[in-house]
């Protein structure tokens, strides 16, 4: 997860309208209305207040959930990150439901999770081969798929551990490990 992401537009979600696809012309360049602006491949979307909206086949940037704001993405098309890691920041009592969204196979798109709200991730159709990293927050995962094949770092108490995922069978609890299979955290590791 070492690819930099190109400056983005930013571009701010119609809390207001009715729940629509992540590609409508639902977006504003500046917060406020109008929310008359397409889509704009890459950019940064903002929320600001509760919101619900359909994703759609697309290549996002960031992701910015303000504190307090609850956001559901329901699951439609491919979500790509062009190839680079990606934001997924959800400020303090925040929450943003991502539910069952196929993310691209390309090994190069990862997600780093920002901010103390909670990512909730769900079972993703297809099992993307790019990484994950929890700066912060909590990430609910609900799915064996959900984080990726690549590599995963996790940060606590000061300390970063890299590995992946494994578990022996789907109703396994994960278990974060190295290179070799090895499990790296357990309860006397993280305090």
């Amino acid at each position: 997860m070492t690819a930099v992401a190109p400056a983005q537009t930013n571009l701010y979600w119609n809390t207001s309208g009715p729940a629509a696809s992540w590609t409508s012309s639902n977006w504003s360049a500046s917060g406020p209305a109008p929310f008359a602006t397409a889509w704009s491949p890459g950019a940064s979307a903002h929320f600001t207040s509760a919101s619900r909206v359909t994703f759609a086949t697309t290549t996002i940037g960031d992701v910015v959930v303000d504190p307090g704001v609850a956001v559901t993405v329901t699951a439609g098309g491919t979500v790509s990150t062009g190839g680079v890691v990606r934001t997924i920041e959800v400020g303090s009592e925040g929450s943003l439901t991502w539910t069952n969204q196929a993310v691209s196979n390309n090994s190069a798109t990862g997600f780093i999770k920002t901010g103390a709200g909670t990512w909730s991730i769900g079972a993703q159709p297809n099992a993307y081969s790019g990484g994950f990293a929890l700066a912060e927050g909590t990430v609910v995962v609900t799915g064996g798929r959900s984080l990726g094949t690549g590599k995963v770092t996790l940060y606590t108490r000061g300390k970063a551990f890299v590995g992946t995922w494994k578990r022996a069978d789907r109703l396994s609890t994960f278990t974060l490990a190295n290179a070799d299979g090895t499990p790296m955290l357990d309860r006397k590791s993280t305090r």
